[in-house]
């Protein structure tokens, strides 16, 4: 079911064209998965034994690299068949040699509380938005250090452009808890994936400010667009009581002047007063000199 092997990780450049080797897991369940742990040792591609995945005989220091290596493959074979049960975590774990092993999701939330005890809960927010965008691009919550490579950042950056927004702000979160990670030695500084003075080839987000996002479209420019329309909508007779509510709550919007439909589920009839409604916008948590409510408002809002 599982297989170790050492190999030459050239999808993922260090600086002097050299690369690092890593051990290579590879196991089936309900589909294949692959995990790479990176061994401390990397050199050129030249100086890799492509047949028998080690060092050559010509480099500074192979003896030591190599059994340094060889020792990695027997200690991961050894330790998966130590387990009952095949599990990628409690084996990582268990041949880390840690108690418990720090993933990013469970480091992030860590580093938020730090903040948050500090009396910091904005910046808290923000490196928990950055998780967050991670996990919901991976399509899960846990996420291991070694995941976050520069190609799985140029998708995320790639994902969330097509969705009309840079994410410029993400990048920013995500990098501060890695690179946290990384000073206080919870992680190897060769797994950093974003640019930085040990990583110069490293993901960068500066490119994002000349970035041109295409403007969002006004959510109610579909109403102005209705034009002599607008007769046909509001003499629309629903044929359901759940579609009268919907036609109810649009009307509403409407003779409010496009009123933003948050806004009005958080209405109160505290909130109108001689024929005003008086709130704050959701949006922008602005106060208004108070809206007045045409009779077919006020016969909707009754009802």
């Amino acid at each position: 079911m599982v297989s170790f092997n050492i190999n030459l990780y050239t999808s993922e450049p260090l600086k002097k064209d050299k690369f690092p080797v890593v051990l290579l897991i590879c196991w089936r369940g309900k589909k294949s998965e692959t995990r790479r742990k990176r061994l401390g040792v990397s050199c050129t591609e030249t100086e890799w034994d492509w047949e028998n995945n080690c060092l050559k005989n010509n480099i500074w220091g192979y003896v030591k690299k190599n059994n340094q290596l060889r020792e990695a493959l027997e200690k991961a074979k050894r330790t998966y068949k130590e387990m009952d049960t095949w599990n990628y975590r409690e084996w990582a774990k268990r041949f880390d040699n840690e108690e418990e092993a720090l993933t990013f999701d469970t480091w992030a939330d860590q580093l938020c509380q730090e903040y948050n005890d500090r009396g910091q809960a904005g910046t808290s927010d923000h490196y928990r938005d950055a998780k967050r965008a991670l996990q919901n691009f991976l399509g899960r919550e846990k996420i291991d250090f070694e995941e976050i490579t520069e190609r799985v950042l140029g998708e995320l950056e790639r994902y969330q452009i097509a969705r009309g927004f840079k994410g410029k702000r993400n990048f920013v979160g995500l990098k501060v808890i890695i690179g946290a990670a990384v000073k206080r030695r919870i992680i190897p500084k060769e797994i950093m994936p974003f640019y930085c003075g040990y990583n110069p080839t490293g993901y960068s987000f500066a490119h994002l400010n000349k970035v041109k996002i295409p403007p969002k479209k006004n959510k109610s420019v579909w109403i102005k667009r209705l034009g002599n329309e607008v007769d046909k909508v509001l003499s629309y007779e629903p044929q359901t009581p759940s579609c009268e509510r919907d036609m109810d709550l649009w009307k509403f919007s409407y003779y409010t002047m496009g009123t933003d439909l948050k806004d009005v589920a958080l209405m109160q009839l505290s909130d109108v007063e001689n024929g005003l409604w008086f709130y704050n916008r959701e949006k922008t948590s602005e106060g208004g000199l108070g809206k007045p409510l045409i009779p077919e408002a006020v016969e909707i809002m009754e009802k």
